[in-house]
């Protein structure tokens, strides 16, 4: 198993499986727990002028994905 530099490697995708019809991507960050995938899809029946700021890209990739999860981990280092 390879040492992975979490400073450098942060927002980076760090694994990515790749078969004929379908890709999977990891990727690590030193950040706070936080599921996009928990919050409500945008309206959109309203205008984007009547639409909230935000969530469409995730809406958009939720849409083009057969599917899509979050998953937080607790990560323990030794030193």
């Amino acid at each position: 198993m390879r040492e992975l530099d979490l400073q450098a490697n942060a927002g980076k995708p760090t694994a990515c499986l790749c078969l004929p019809k379908a890709r999977l991507l990891t990727f690590i960050d030193l950040g706070i727990p936080y599921d996009p995938l928990a919050k409500p899809d945008p309206d959109i029946t309203l205008s984007a002028k009547k639409r909230k700021i935000g969530r469409l890209g995730v809406f958009m990739e939720k849409k083009s994905m057969d599917d899509m999860w979050e998953t937080a981990t607790a990560l323990c280092l030794k030193q």
